[in-house]
């Protein structure tokens, strides 16, 4: 009887000592971070080949933090913990808004643009196998070198989309579509979006990059 309640009492000893499950870790890759990881202090200024005028996009907000997946708040138990990463930038005239985020979870860069002006919005994703349902006919290319104003940049990827944009601006927190428009942009390593054309039946509009700062 001794002998069973000192087996008894190791037992319920390793129990207790049973080592926890740790959450799953996800970390957004370094790869995706030199593409759009930009801090305050950053800026980019492009030619609007459109309109002919120059117009200047800066990094407003910059947040990096660490979020949670609790799949079920009754017991509270964190399933997992990933990188969050949103770099929000805005021009001088506050008529466009050109957001870069990430999440580890989902490891994909998306590019969110808005045009104030026209009252639309629509998402780009990089680095996704798996594409949201807004976005078609997906054409990427990987460019080693392309040159822009006299400036050779290095490491770009190229995506050509057609993109659902949505109207944002109806007041009853629903987005509704607004149009389809065909996107192309050329992303370039530890330097961000140098060239850029939004086009549909009645809208053109290209960005090329004039000169630009960086803070990683």
């Amino acid at each position: 009887m001794k002998n069973l309640k000192v087996i008894v009492c190791i037992i319920i000893l390793f129990a207790g000592c049973k080592k926890k499950t740790e959450p799953s870790f996800y970390k957004i890759s370094d790869e995706i971070k030199s593409y759009g990881d930009f801090k305050i202090g950053s800026y980019w200024i492009y030619k609007n080949d459109s309109l002919n005028i120059e117009d200047s996009i800066y990094v407003d907000n910059y947040t990096f933090r660490i979020d949670e997946t609790i799949p079920n708040i009754s017991t509270g138990r964190v399933e997992s913990r990933y990188e969050v990463l949103s770099c929000e930038c805005k021009n001088l005239q506050l008529t466009h808004n050109l957001n870069y985020d990430a999440r580890g979870f989902d490891d994909y860069l998306t590019i969110i643009e808005r045009d104030l002006t026209k009252n639309i919005m629509w998402n780009i994703n990089f680095f996704n196998s798996n594409p949201t349902e807004n976005i078609e006919n997906i054409i990427v290319k990987n460019i080693d070198t392309i040159t822009i104003f006299n400036t050779k940049y290095n490491n770009i990827i190229y995506q050509k989309t057609i993109v659902t944009t949505y109207d944002y601006h109806n007041g009853d927190g629903i987005n509704t579509i607004h149009t389809k428009d065909t996107t192309e942009y050329w992303l370039a390593k530890n330097v961000g979006v140098i060239k850029r054309i939004v086009k549909n039946s009645y809208y053109r509009e290209e960005w090329n990059l004039l000169r630009y700062n960086v803070v990683q």
